[in-house]
């Protein structure tokens, strides 16, 4: 429908699928609103609605895979929103300077209030993989690895919650017998006030 209206240049085809969004929006259907953008090529709106619908499932230890998936999926829609934005180099001065114009003009715009960017979805889904793979390592009694990524989940404090982090990183050091790094990450989850 959307591409019809295109070609035969119809210009109410935008409030319609705004109010279509908005519709299935204060029905509590995301996941529909997600399929729509994403149908109508608006995939910036997709991947703003996937990253909300990933924070509002509460804590990321009850299912870390799903996650992931989520932000994942919010990371490639941004990116086809990247490509079907961005001209094409043909390696002229003037298509040099279109493109950094675009690069800028497109941060500017993708950087909304809440600073945000382009790869938050990305940082989502390495926060997550990082999260699973210090776990996996642990199962497979692999302490020194498991500690390496518990180490890098504390710097995603933004996405993962505290008490997963911290407690995950205590028990890894705890097993890697690395007791002073065990007792900073018991003494973050006693300061810490989320928990």
């Amino acid at each position: 429908a959307v591409e019809l209206a295109q070609q035969h240049n119809l210009q109410s085809i935008e409030s319609l699928l705004t109010k279509y969004a908005n519709h299935l929006l204060e029905k509590e259907r995301k996941l529909e609103a997600v399929q729509l953008y994403r149908k109508a090529n608006r995939n910036m709106e997709a991947a703003k609605l996937i990253t909300e619908i990933a924070r509002e499932l509460g804590s990321v230890a009850k299912e870390p895979l799903l996650y992931k998936k989520l932000y994942l999926l919010a990371a490639l829609e941004m990116e086809k929103y990247k490509n079907r934005s961005m001209p094409q180099l043909d390696g002229t001065q003037t298509a040099v300077q279109t493109t950094l114009n675009s690069l800028i003009t497109q941060d500017q715009s993708t950087m909304g209030s809440s600073g945000g960017g382009m790869d938050k979805p990305w940082r989502g889904a390495e926060a997550c993989h990082f999260f699973i793979l210090a776990h996996t390592y642990l199962y497979r009694q692999r302490e020194d690895l498991a500690m390496g990524c518990a180490l890098r989940c504390t710097e995603y404090e933004d996405i993962l919650d505290v008490a997963s982090i911290y407690s995950l990183l205590a028990l890894a050091a705890y097993m890697n017998k690395f007791y002073g790094q065990c007792s900073k990450a018991f003494i973050r989850l006693e300061n810490a006030t989320e928990i």
